[in-house]
C-alpha cells in the first residue's frame, strides 16, 4: 500500500547535526563499496536498548551528545514542501543515544518535522542497518532521497537498489573528504547519485 509520493531519508551525524566535516576513511580508503545482497539483509528489531552506558562507553557518547543541529540545517529541513520526513542513522537504538538526538532535534525546533527515526541496531553494520530501513521506506513510497555524507555508504546505497529498480536516490552532503573518497568514481555509472555542496543545495536539487 503506497504511503506517499516521497520520503526524505537523513543522517544525522555530518548531515543532521555538525561534526569535524571528515571522513575517517580518508586513512584507510581503498576505494571499494561493498557489494550487499537482499539474501542479506536482516530483520531487525526496534525495541530500545534500556541497558546504562559502560564506563568505556561514556566519552563516546559525551562526544554525540554535545553535537549540535546548526541554523542552516533546520531552514534546510523545514524548507521540504513535498514529502514526509525520516531519521536514518547509524547511532544504535540504545537509550541513552536515543533520547539525546531527539533532544538535539527538539532543541532545534524540527522534530515535528520527523515521521520517525531509525537507529541502528547492535551487531548490524551502518549501511545494513540503513538500507533495511530504506528498502522499506521504498515498499511505502514511490521515491526515496537519502541524504549522506560518507561516500562509502552512498554509493552502495546507490547500487543496491538501483540494481533491484527500485527508486531510492543517494545525496551526498559534501564535507573536506568527498572529492578524495570520489577521486575514482565512475559517477556516470551511478545515475541515482546526487553531490551537493551543502545541506541546502541538497534538499534544493531534489525538490526541484
Amino acid at each position: 500500500m503506497t504511503e506517499g509520493d516521497i520520503a526524505h531519508s537523513f543522517d544525522c551525524d555530518g548531515v543532521l547535526v555538525w561534526r569535524i566535516p571528515v571522513q575517517s576513511e580518508v586513512f584507510r580508503w581503498n576505494g571499494d563499496r561493498r557489494i550487499i545482497l537482499p539474501s542479506e539483509l536482516p530483520v531487525l528489531d526496534r525495541t530500545i536498548d534500556e541497558t546504562g552506558l559502560r564506563r568505556r562507553d561514556i566519552p563516546t557518547h559525551r562526544f554525540h551528545s554535545v553535537r549540535w543541529v546548526t541554523n542552516r540545517v533546520a531552514r534546510a529541513v523545514t524548507s521540504i514542501s513535498r514529502g514526509d520526513i525520516y531519521l536514518n542513522t547509524g547511532r544504535k537504538n540504545r537509550r541513552s543515544y536515543v533520547d539525546s538526538t531527539e533532544q538535539a532535534l527538539v532543541k532545534a525546533g524540527i522534530r515535528d518535522r520527523f515521521k520517525d527515526l531509525y537507529f541502528g541496531v547492535k551487531g548490524v553494520s551502518n549501511i545494513m542497518s540503513k538500507i533495511v530501513w530504506l528498502d522499506m521506506l521504498s515498499n511505502n513510497y514511490n521515491t526515496v532521497y537519502h541524504y549522506d555524507d560518507n561516500p562509502k555508504t552512498a554509493l552502495t546505497i546507490e547500487r543496491f537498489f538501483r540494481e533491484r529498480s527500485q527508486d531510492v536516490k543517494s545525496v551526498i552532503v559534501r564535507d573536506w573528504s568527498t572529492g578524495f573518497l570520489t577521486r575514482d568514481v565512475n559517477l556516470a555509472a551511478h545515475p541515482n547519485l546526487v553531490i551537493a555542496r551543502n545541506i541546502e543545495e541538497a534538499v534544493r536539487l531534489v525538490q526541484k
